[in-house]
C-alpha cells in the first residue's frame, strides 16, 4: 500500500474512533450547543435590526484597490483611491432594504440607489445595479464603466452578466461589503492609475481588484 493512501486510511480510523467514543449524549448536547448559539447570534441581530430607527444615514468610504499578481505590487491603493460616501439605508420589508449612496469622485458625484438584502444576523448581499448617474448622465451596463477606466476585461465569481456582486456584514452600527474580481488590462485607463503616464507599460498578467470596499458607519443624532 503506498504510503499517501495509508495516511489517508490511519486517519479514517482515527476520526472512526473519535465519532464513536462519543456517547449519544454528548453527541445531542454538542449539536443542541451548535443550535442554540447559531439561534442566539440570529435572535439578537434580529433585535437589533429590528429596533432600529429607519432610515439610517450612513458616511464613510468606498476604496477600489487593485494588485498585479505577476508583477507582485500595487496598483491602486486603498487607502488613497477611496472617495468619501454617504449614504440612506431604508428597510422595505423582511430582509429587504434600500440603500440610496452618493460618492464623491474626481469625475464627478456617483449616484447609486441599491436593492440590498440583509439577513437576522447582519449578513448582507446586493448586486451593483446596472444603471446609475454620475453628474445627470446615465451610465449602462457598469462593467464597460470600468473597462472605460482601467482598460482591463474583468471576470471572476464577484461578476454575474452585467452586475458586480457584493457580500458584507452590518451590524446595526457598520456597514462592510466588498466584491473581488480579476481583471485583465488591455489598454490604458483613463483613472491615473490605469494610465500610461502612470504605469508606463500595460500592467502584465492577471489584475485582482476589490471593487469597491464600502466601509460605512451609522451618524448619530
Amino acid at each position: 500500500m503506498k504510503p499517501k493512501n495509508l495516511l489517508r486510511l490511519l486517519g479514517s480510523f482515527i476520526l472512526l474512533f473519535m465519532v464513536l467514543s462519543c456517547t449519544d449524549d454528548e453527541l445531542v448536547t454538542r449539536d443542541q450547543f451548535k443550535n442554540e448559539l447559531n439561534n442566539k447570534n440570529e435572535l439578537s441581530n434580529k433585535v437589533i435590526m429590528d429596533n432600529l430607527d429607519y432610515p439610517l444615514e450612513l458616511e464613510g468610504f468606498v476604496s477600489f484597490p487593485s494588485y498585479a499578481i505577476k508583477e507582485g505590487r500595487v496598483i491602486a491603493p486603498g487607502d488613497i483611491f477611496k472617495f468619501p460616501t454617504t449614504a440612506t439605508l431604508t428597510k422595505v420589508d423582511g430582509q429587504n432594504y434600500i440603500m440610496e449612496g452618493i460618492a464623491i469622485s474626481p469625475d464627478g458625484n456617483i449616484y447609486v440607489e441599491f436593492d440590498v438584502r440583509i439577513t437576522p444576523s447582519g449578513v448582507v448581499s446586493f448586486p451593483w445595479p446596472e444603471t446609475y448617474m454620475i453628474d445627470q448622465n446615465t451610465f449602462y451596463d457598469i462593467t464597460s464603466i470600468i473597462s472605460y477606466h482601467e482598460g482591463t476585461i474583468i471576470h471572476g465569481p464577484g461578476i454575474n452578466k452585467s452586475t458586480i456582486n457584493f457580500k458584507g456584514k452590518f451590524d446595526g452600527t457598520k456597514f462592510q461589503a466588498t466584491s473581488h474580481f480579476m481583471g485583465k488590462q488591455v489598454e490604458f485607463g483613463t483613472i491615473y492609475f490605469y494610465s500610461e503616464e502612470y504605469l508606463g507599460d500595460l500592467i502584465e498578467g492577471p489584475i485582482s481588484i476589490g471593487f469597491s470596499i464600502f466601509d460605512l458607519e451609522v451618524v448619530e443624532d
